[in-house]
């Protein structure tokens, strides 16, 4: 029996030779293919430039929030060195004395009261109270042999404890006392509850696994959320937010975190002129879900085009 059909050569779609015709369906779906890519891959960036413009903006408005609440406390110190300065101030009564030095201290449910130490450790009086101290002493805080040795430090903000009285997470917050002649005369002090970072930071919208940290300088972690409580005064900063800081007091970098694996796009940003580090980091999984899904979809619909388009050639 002869076979019927005819020659491939003279075999035609949409009126194109077969040659010409498979050509002509493959150049269109590389097209369709390259245009949806291209889509994609817009898309994707898209979604990057937001989750940027987020973090920044988070980090932003943090770090003012921060620095705003550390310069009204650092005021306040400075307010009671002038004080202690002023040899009009430190000759008026006990009472009177007590009310100018502390006229200016901040008060606020996360500040501790501001305690004025003499050059042995020994606190000598102290805003919350008119009343003499306790036997308090401060010669073996870690702030107080730092003033002790060195005189320009300015601010000093110390390692995260906990407070003995309550077992609140604090920081201390410190500026040296300096004699007429530039000896040392002891420290002006005062806490910070870490409860204030705590509360802020649980407050803000970073996705399932975004990330709120705030390091000292030296890569001390003062606070973080999630919360762990084993990592508050921990190092944890990395070496790529380290290099970066190097280089400028403000950027972004995508790493994997060394404390809970999950890998981050991150902004950092130094909190004013103090020695703090904020840095926000949202998951690359949170980042991409929504994108994720487009794509599937996409891949899908292309296939069935391409299968449609195929089918219809060859019918």
């Amino acid at each position: 029996m002869r076979n019927s059909s005819p020659p491939r050569s003279t075999v035609t779609v949409y009126g194109l030779p077969i040659r010409s015709a498979e050509l002509v369906l493959a150049a269109t779906l590389v097209m369709i293919c390259a245009a949806c890519l291209a889509l994609l891959w817009t898309a994707r960036v898209a979604e990057r430039d937001k989750a940027s413009v987020a973090a920044s903006n988070l980090s932003t408005a943090l770090t003012q929030d921060l620095a705003r609440n550390l310069d009204l406390y650092d005021l306040s110190l400075r307010g009671v060195l002038d004080g202690l300065a002023d040899p009009t101030v430190m000759a008026a009564p006990p009472a009177l004395r007590h009310h100018i030095l502390f006229d200016r201290v901040v008060t606020a449910p996360y500040l501790g009261s501001i305690a004025v130490v003499d050059e042995r450790g020994v606190e000598t009086t102290e805003s919350g109270t008119t009343q003499p101290p306790g036997p308090t002493g401060y010669a073996d805080r870690a702030f107080f042999k730092a003033h002790a040795g060195r005189a320009d430090l300015g601010l000093l903000i110390g390692d995260p404890h906990r407070n003995e009285a309550d077992g609140a997470w604090v920081i201390d917050l410190s500026r040296r006392v300096n004699r007429p002649d530039g000896r040392f005369g002891g420290v002006v002090t005062g806490t910070l509850r870490l409860d204030y970072l705590h509360h802020l930071f649980a407050r803000m919208r970073l996705g399932s696994s975004g990330s709120l940290t705030l390091f000292r300088s030296d890569g001390v972690i003062v606070m973080r959320e999630p919360f762990d409580p084993g990592l508050i005064g921990t190092n944890g900063m990395s070496a790529v937010l380290s290099g970066n800081l190097a280089l400028a007091p403000e950027g972004e970098y995508e790493d994997t975190s060394r404390i809970d694996g999950v890998r981050r796009l991150y902004h950092y940003l130094r909190v004013g002129d103090f020695p703090l580090v904020q840095n926000v980091g949202m998951s690359v999984i949170d980042i991409y879900a929504d994108w994720r899904t487009k794509a599937v979809w996409t891949c899908v619909v292309l296939g069935v085009c391409c299968a449609v388009i195929i089918a219809l050639g060859v019918a």
